[in-house]
């Protein structure tokens, strides 16, 4: 399934040429490819907005499909062809899975139908689809506290209410009056992700102390040991979002790996404990993906002669290597842009599935749903500076790059790109993605001049 979705990836946006070509896997005999082709579909429409919706013409018969891998495919397919859209019909095909919950099927199709859901509402907090996530929740009882599947459904409802603070509160108050054990994890997740980027102190407090509580590495304790986990990753979810904060979590992180549980603290990338290696390798892809950093692609080259007769590790390595070099360097998948003042929701709701399913990276990426992976086109943007005349015609300029001088009232401050043209002028503050620029005549330079 992975190696057809794959195709996805390689013809990323290219929505008229690359549906043409994927359109040869929807004719196999196998499931797995066919189940392939589907979510490439959605992933060539990922974050691409077109009048006439090719992902849902060609993903909505499978939604209801018989066979899991078909119907796995087509529901992921529409989650990130629609992400942050609040499609209607999106919307209805996967509530028609949501609300006719059978607990003979497989938690695999109800647990991928609540992802989708979060991420085209993400944000939205709209109370239809985060009531189908709920209807799903109880009718499914009981879960296991610590399937992964469990945490998709948390993950699910929590993207609804995405930087929705207060009002997220709802959620986990429904959810504690019908779950018992799970409540804390689920509460953890939606409350982390409501106040995603935020950079709230109190939440982080709070956080932090849930971390430092001292828990029994028991059986009976493992629900509390996850939602230490998702804590941990918490503070940075909460702090993301400003730098002093960016600095602040580094420091603390610090302490949690030499004082903290050992569900928290960890030897990173050489940790006898497998998981914590493999997540810790995994991090590494993540903090360079499309830098092509040299220091860190050393460190993975080491890595990958140091775990050469481990399979699993070899494999982890291999893509946080493939992250690394994400586009040659020229795709980056920060939730981020326009200098850090903004964070587009579905790019965090694909960041953080693909990071907060890695919790159970035997279970995930190194098991069944290595395919969770590809969320990670939801946050894939150019790193490339384009820019065009009023006409959308395509200009060369030449243009000053360097690093944003960080001085208050330095003239200049968070620029990190300037344009260097006497003939253009740039319509907008900062130089970044796609930019329009208006040639300078004397009737704009005098109105420039009066509005100064």
């Amino acid at each position: 399934m992975s190696a057809a979705a794959s195709l996805g990836m390689l013809l990323l946006w290219d929505v008229d040429g690359g549906l043409s070509q994927i359109d040869a896997y929807m004719m196999s005999d196998k499931e797995d490819v066919k189940a392939g082709a589907l979510l490439a579909i959605g992933i060539v429409n990922s974050t691409v907005r077109n009048e006439h919706e090719p992902a849902l013409a060609l993903l909505q018969d499978y939604t209801s499909s018989k066979v899991l891998v078909l119907a796995v495919g087509s529901i992921m397919g529409l989650g990130l062809a629609y992400a942050g859209t609040c499609n209607e019909e999106a919307t209805e095909l996967i509530a028609a899975v949501l609300y006719d919950c059978d607990k003979s099927n497989s938690l695999e199709l109800y647990a991928t139908a609540a992802i989708a859901m979060g991420q085209i509402h993400v944000g939205s907090g709209n109370e239809y689809a985060a009531e189908a996530i709920i209807h799903s929740i109880m009718s499914l009882l009981p879960l296991d506290q610590n399937s992964h599947y469990t945490c998709m459904f948390a993950l699910g409802l929590a993207f609804i209410f995405l930087g929705q603070q207060e009002n997220s509160e709802i959620a986990y108050r429904v959810l504690d009056v019908g779950i018992d054990s799970e409540s804390d994890v689920f509460s953890t997740i939606i409350e982390t992700i409501a106040y995603a980027g935020s950079g709230n102190v109190l939440k982080i407090q709070k956080l932090l102390h849930k971390c430092s509580e001292y828990i029994d590495d028991k059986e009976d304790n493992k629900s509390s040991l996850l939602s230490q986990s998702f804590a941990t990753v918490g503070i940075a979810i909460v702090a993301m979002g400003e730098e002093i904060g960016v600095e602040m979590a580094l420091r603390t992180m610090n302490h949690l790996l030499q004082y903290g549980e050992p569900v928290i603290r960890s030897k990173l990338t050489h940790d006898p404990d497998k998981e914590v290696a493999h997540n810790s390798i995994f991090a590494l892809g993540i903090m360079g993906a499309g830098t092509n950093h040299a220091r860190i692609a050393g460190m993975l080259r080491h890595l990958a002669q140091y775990y050469s007769r481990s399979k699993d590790a070899l494999f982890v390595v291999r893509v946080a290597q493939g992250l690394l070099y994400t586009g040659k360097g020229s795709i980056s998948i920060s939730p981020f842009h326009t200098e850090r003042t903004l964070m587009s929701p579905a790019a965090t709701a694909g960041l953080l599935t693909t990071m907060l399913s890695m919790l159970h990276v035997k279970e995930v990426l190194l098991g069944d749903l290595h395919y969770m992976l590809y969320h990670l086109a939801l946050a894939m943007h150019p790193r490339i500076l384009s820019l065009f005349d009023e006409n959308l015609k395509p200009l060369s300029l030449t243009v000053r790059v360097g690093q944003a001088v960080d001085v208050v009232g330095q003239a200049g401050f968070g620029e990190r790109a300037q344009l260097a043209s006497d003939e253009y002028e740039p319509l907008t503050p900062m130089l970044e993605g796609f930019v329009i620029c208006r040639k300078i005549t004397d009737q704009n330079t005098s109105k420039h001049t009066k509005t100064k």
